[in-house]
């Protein structure tokens, strides 16, 4: 009984799920097991003396932590399949106890387009075994499912492997070992890098420290490799047969054939990178091409192919580079360039280089190929045009030769090649000199640099090491240093809605974004808009990019760092530097506001001292007020005509420099309580719909902190009065003015900003103005007395006139009666 309560635990830990049928199993003479799979149930049927105790359990699904394994044998025949446990190392026993409970795995090729059902498994006591016939397919994975059946709560995963594929660490050797090198490479920071020797391709997605190994020997056929490609998204292409199938990959992970019209020896990218946004529209190009034959791929799809008769003389070497096709023809030494999307504008140019004996040509920049003649000339041109420089030593400015071993091309505007002499050279794309930077490289098989631009060589064994560029190279090397900013360290202040504009300019290469970053924190403060424009410049093929920051105080004050960092076109050659600078949005220290047209001397005024009294009459307090005039707050007085309505023009100044001018509302105030003064239009005439603010109801402490327009409507209504009053408030639009006296006067005014979105500052000053023009208000007075009395004695005057004419006229009328 003990021993069956044992078994019924280890039993109860077992999930069954997936057939159709029962199982009885016989364990002893006294336990018989009963499993019916498909009602999910399981009984133990216990005989002791004759009497049948029954334990029944009921079974559940478990989770998947094992794994199913396998490999092929040498001659992809016959597949051997096991399970491995939780730790993932192959467990017999475990495969055995999955098999005694009913576990088959059931295997699936995926080979080209179509996956293909492998025969039933069959166990031989330790693993499963699958016969396999591939025939002439390329099949790209092993895809492992199962019943699945549950052991100790678990069941076996679903798995995937690949056929030919596995990972392996560069430090550890290569297989790569034994031939000289084909590299292909991305060169826009997916990190893809393939190495080729023929029988073997390595797929490195890590910056070269871990391998992808394509064995073509487990491809179901003899596989040969013929050349390879990667494009700027991390696709890997690969030629192999006999140049008529293409294998792309995405990384290392297997996607799809294409059969190709033609025999095909080469694959050219065009290594020109592209935003995500653009690729739709901007693909790199693909050249599949033999000495007679062309075919063009732009996203994977062959949209043009050039037949024999159409490329005479052969091609000898052909690179690609931006939208454009360069290829050498070695007979005639002639390139030709065209448009590499459709093949149809082609132009052909005479050059005066020996290729009789053969050249290699090598798209090393954007605009930019090395063409290397057998006599290891190194010559460089613009793939558009024909003029050919001597590549020379920076260093004596003689012409170089090399016997190429391998060039390196990096995303930087930078190339380096390695000689079979084991010399190593160092070049930008804006120059046609190069640094001969270091000797004695003859174990290296292959140079390459990593999306960092760090430059490393392969060696015979595999290994990958680091050449420490940056304390090779030469301080006065770089033709690529140049940013230029107006950012700096010191602190700008702006006021609320001002703009201010900073101007970066740095280089950059032709095919990648502009290299400069901004970062601005925090935000809010400021409003800051960026714009672009690109300069290029032919004869060196660097672009230069021009920002304009224009930065704009908000509502909010406070500070805002603005930092511009700067990316190396190289990280040797342009060291990444930093300019920060500090926005203050507030109040600038020394704002002011001044009143324009006030004179800058007062030798126009007749009376030398600048002292006035102002009548009873025109004051306030009804009182003579004697002003003794402050020259130095006040400036000399504004002269003004009696007949002529007065409205001031108002700069914002810093220090002695214009800034701006005010065009947002303002107000005056006569400081020494003058009267006889008004404005020229009433409240509703301005269309006021509430009731204004005014000196009286503002009680003197009228400014830009209470300032109310009455241009919202109100629930109060504006009365007859309150319409009919004069509007206080001003601004430069000239619709509402200042009207003065009409006779001599002195008005010595306060003037107050009152919009806030005007500034952060509390901007007012102080000014005079004068009438002259005009009889003072006491002369009048007389003149008009003096007239009275004029026009009295006048009136006197005609009336004894009169008076006496009508005595004469009766005196004769009695002298002739």
């Amino acid at each position: 009984i003990e021993r069956a309560q044992n078994l019924q635990k280890q039993w109860y830990q077992r999930r069954v799920r997936g057939t159709s049928d029962c199982q009885q199993r016989q364990i002893s003479s006294m336990i018989e097991e009963f499993l019916c799979f498909d009602h999910g149930s399981h009984e133990i049927i216990l005989n002791v003396d004759g009497d049948d105790q029954t334990y029944s359990v009921d079974l559940e699904l478990g989770a998947a932590c094992y794994t199913w394994a396998g490999e092929f044998n040498a001659t992809m025949s016959e597949m051997e399949i096991w399970i491995n446990n939780r730790d993932g190392v192959r467990d017999n026993a475990l495969t055995l106890e999955f098999h005694a409970i009913g576990e088959v795995p059931r295997v699936t090729l995926s080979c080209d387009k179509e996956q293909v059902a492998l025969p039933r498994a069959i166990f031989d006591g330790v693993v499963w075994r699958v016969p396999v016939e591939l025939g002439l397919r390329f099949c790209a994975a092993v895809h492992i499912t199962g019943i699945p059946v549950i052991f100790d709560r678990c069941t076996v995963a679903e798995e995937t492997l690949p056929l030919y594929m596995k990972s392996v660490s560069i430090e550890e050797g290569s297989p790569m070992s034994t031939s000289k090198f084909k590299i292909c490479k991305d060169y826009c920071g997916s990190g893809i890098t393939v190495l080729l020797n023929g029988s073997n391709v390595l797929i490195s997605a890590s910056e070269m420290k871990e391998y992808t190994i394509l064995n073509s020997k487990l491809t179901g056929k003899k596989l040969k490799v013929i050349d390879c490609g990667v494009i700027w998204d991390g696709t890997v292409l690969l030629l192999v047969d006999d140049g008529n199938t293409l294998l792309v990959f995405q990384g290392s992970s297997f996607l799809r054939t294409i059969s190709l019209p033609f025999k095909a020896d080469h694959i050219t990218v065009n290594w020109q990178c592209v935003s995500a946004v653009e690729s739709r529209h901007n693909t790199s190009s693909v050249i599949l091409w033999s000495s007679t034959n062309m075919v063009v791929l732009h996203e994977l799809e062959v949209t043009y192919t050039m037949q024999p008769e159409q490329l005479s003389p052969p091609i000898g070497t052909l690179a690609l580079s931006y939208l454009t096709l360069t290829a050498l023809i070695d007979s005639n030494s002639v390139w030709f360039t065209l448009d590499n999307r459709n093949l149809e504008n082609i132009s052909a140019f005479d050059l005066s280089v020996d290729c009789d004996d053969g050249c290699e040509v090598y798209a090393i920049c954007p605009h930019t190929v090395l063409l290397v003649t057998s006599d290891g000339a190194l010559y460089t041109a613009p793939s558009r045009g024909t003029s050919m420089a001597r590549v020379q030593s920076h260093t004596t400015a003689q012409d170089l030769t090399a016997n190429v071993k391998s060039i390196a091309i990096s995303s930087y505007d930078v190339w380096a090649l390695l000689s079979e002499e084991g010399t190593l050279y160092y070049g930008y794309c804006a120059q046609s000199s190069v640094l001969e930077i270091a000797e004695g490289f003859t174990a290296a098989r292959v140079i390459l640099f990593d999306s960092l631009s760090r430059l490393y060589y392969v060696d015979e064994t595999g290994s990958r090491t680091l050449i420490p560029v940056q304390n090779i190279l030469p301080s006065d090397s770089c033709q690529l240093r140049d940013f230029e900013s107006t950012i700096s360290s010191s602190l700008l202040t702006i006021d609320k809605g001002e703009e201010s504009f900073y101007n970066v300019t740095t280089a950059t290469s032709s095919y990648n974004p502009p290299r400069t970053f901004y970062q601005v924190y925090p935000q809010g403060h400021l409003l800051v808009n960026i714009t672009s424009a690109v300069s290029p410049e032919i004869v060196s093929r660097v672009n230069r990019i021009s920002d304009t920051l224009q930065i704009t105080g908000t509502d909010t004050k406070g500070m805002t760092v603005i930092v511009a960092t700067p990316q190396a076109e190289h990280p040797y050659c342009l060291a990444s530097s930093t300019d920060i600078t500090y926005v203050v949005v507030e109040c600038p220290m020394y704002r002011h506001i001044r009143v324009i047209n006030i004179p800058e001397t007062c030798d126009h005024l007749v009376n030398k001292s600048l002292d006035y009294t102002i009548p009873a009459t025109v004051h306030s307090d009804k009182v003579d007020t004697l002003v003794t005039y402050d020259e130095a707050e006040l400036g000399c007085p504004i002269i003004w005509a009696h007949d002529k309505d007065f409205l001031p023009e108002i700069w914002i100044y810093d220090y002695d420099e214009p800034v701006r001018k005010v065009d947002t509302d303002f107000v005056l105030r006569e400081i020494h309580n003058r009267t006889d003064f008004n404005f020229s239009h009433s409240v509703s005439e301005v269309s006021c719909l509430a009731e204004p603010q005014t000196w009286e109801t503002m009680n003197l402490t009228w400014n830009r902190d209470n300032y109310q327009p009455c241009f919202t409507e109100s629930e109060d209504k504006l009365t007859k009065t309150e319409s009919d009053r004069k509007y206080q408030i001003l601004n430069s639009t000239g619709k509402n003015m200042v009207v003065l006296a009409n006779y001599k006067a002195n008005y010595t005014f306060q003037l107050t900003v009152l919009d806030p979105a005007t500034s952060y500052c509390n901007l007012n000053t102080k000014f005079a103005v004068w009438i002259v023009d005009a009889p003072n208000s006491s002369d009048l007075g007389i003149i008009v007395l003096f007239l009275s009395c004029f026009v009295m004695l006048g009136l006197l005057g005609l009336s004894y006139l009169r008076y006496k004419g009508n005595i004469l006229s009766k005196a004769n009328m009695v002298l002739q009666s």
